[in-house]
Parts: structure tokens; sequence; C-alpha cells
């Protein structure tokens, strides 16, 4: 059973349902989902969440955890994890990391609070007021897009405005005819043109050996 709750731009609570009524261009719509078996089973499981008229989706591995002992036991909380860089201890999967340090695996040092405020200025773009552009996490001074459709020093660019070329379904014709640029436009490579980069910039194709005549390339 899938339970999907979401919060409005402007709302300050979640609440159970999928659409938001009057949505304005650009704004933000944070999304909550619950997963919860019907039966225990064996293995990983996909659930697989695509929202309509977005090329985006999200795919969850789900596990089935029958009998699952307490995240309050300590016998599955770790002191001094490796998986923590030895920084954290691991408890309930997450790393808990100790004083001075930070990040999803404790991987990131910051012996002072001034350090951690220069490492947020340092993911946040000039003008902005929230790092990595409110579309990513800061680690270590570094931004980590939340979606692979960001990308970017800052996950200031969004490829979601690039267009895939007909013939293949690739972004920009693939990384061999082009590549998606910040601004949502495809810059194609050399022999390539179009806005999806499906043009070859050549006329070699288009005569008929028995025909004098040129069609047109690209239709």
């Amino acid at each position: 059973m899938v339970e999907i709750q979401a919060k409005c731009q402007g709302e300050t609570e979640f609440t159970k349902k999928t659409v938001c009524k009057e949505h304005p261009v650009g704004g933000k719509i944070e999304y909550r989902v619950s997963v919860t078996p019907t039966r225990c089973f064996s293995g990983k499981k996909e659930v697989i969440l695509k929202m309509v008229a977005l090329e985006e989706q999200a795919v969850l591995e789900v596990t089935s955890a029958c009998d699952c002992p307490s995240c309050d036991s300590p016998a599955i909380s770790y002191q001094a994890s490796p998986r923590c860089q030895y920084h954290g201890h691991l408890v309930c999967g997450a790393c808990v990391c100790d004083p001075q340090y930070s990040g999803e695996f404790c991987e990131c040092s910051a012996e002072t609070s001034q350090q951690e405020e220069i490492m947020l200025r340092q993911c946040t773009r000039p003008g902005d007021s929230v790092p990595c552009s409110d579309r990513g996490r800061c680690v270590c001074g570094r931004c980590k897009c939340n979606l692979a459709r960001y990308m970017g020093l800052f996950c200031e660019c969004d490829r979601h405005g690039c267009k895939r070329a007909f013939d293949d379904n690739q972004v920009c014709g693939g990384p061999q005819r082009g590549e998606c640029q910040c601004d949502g436009t495809c810059k194609c490579k050399p022999g390539y043109t179009g806005e999806r980069c499906d043009c070859i910039d050549s006329n070699a194709n288009c005569y008929d050996p028995n025909n004098p005549d040129v069609c047109s390339c690209c239709i």
C-alpha cells in the first residue's frame, strides 16, 4: 500500500493528496511517501513513482521488515562505524556524527561553527539566500543535487528544459551529438544542428545520385 502526502506552495503542513491546485510556475511541492507491504517477502521489490507530464521518476527499493527490532536496541547501534568514517555511530542505518563532523557519512570535518558557515557560503550562489539553489544538499562545501535533472556548481541548471531527439529519445541526441546547457537549450557537437541536435549539418545524404534536386534533411 502506497500513501502520498503533499505540501503545496505556501502551505505549512502535509496533507493526503497528489495534486496542488493553482500551483505557480516554478513553485515548490514537497511530497512524503509511505510504503507499507501487505505481506512479508524476501529480497527487494521496486516501487516506481512517476508524475504526469514530467520525465523524472523515483524508484524506491523496498524490503519487508518482519519482527524488526526496535531502533533503540543496542544490538543495531554500531559505535565508531567504518561506514561513518569512524567519526560517528551507525544507528538504524544512519550515521549520527561526532561533534565537529557532519555529512551523510560524517565525511566532513568542521572544527568550529564558523567553518560550517564558510562551507554553506561555498554552496550558495551569489545573490541567493539558500544553499544549492534549494535543489540539493551542501556536503563539505560542495552541492550534491537531489535529482539527476539538476546540475551545476550550485544545482542551478535544470536539464528538464532540453528537448529529446525524435529518433532515440535521448536528451540533445545523446552525448555523441549534443550537450544540455544550463539555460535548458542544446549545444550541438560539430556535424549536428537543430534544437534537439538530431539533424545532420550537411546535405551530403540529401542528394539522389539519379536526381540533381536536393531534398530537405531535417523536417
